[in-house]
């Protein structure tokens, strides 16, 4: 990835900016938590970007009315679950994703 970054700051005007979506995952043997969002910060700010903005989308729909959380899961999501009944897998189901908006500075 680092090298596709390295090409979106060739290829950006100085001031120009770049969104980048990721969602943490769970190593499928381990169950360890990756930290994707924090990997892509520091990869995009050792080529050169600068964190402009963490914005955290949520994946599910929150009732106005109330507060209530409605959970939304994908296909692959219940997929994992029901593969995971009767093992040692952890399966995550993660309900947001992190979106980071870098900027390629002025200079």
């Amino acid at each position: 990835m680092r090298n596709i970054y390295a090409r979106a700051f060739d290829a950006l005007k100085p001031g120009g900016y770049l969104a980048v979506v990721t969602k943490d995952q769970r190593d499928r043997k381990s169950g360890e938590l990756t930290d994707i969002y924090g990997d892509t910060v520091a990869a995009c700010k050792d080529t050169g970007f600068l964190l402009h903005q963490h914005v955290v989308a949520i994946l599910c729909k929150i009732d106005e009315a109330n507060g209530k959380v409605t959970h939304r899961t994908s296909h692959w999501q219940r997929m994992a679950v029901n593969k995971s009944v009767g093992t040692d897998r952890v399966v995550l189901l993660g309900q947001f994703e992190d979106v980071a908006v870098f900027r390629k500075p002025l200079n």
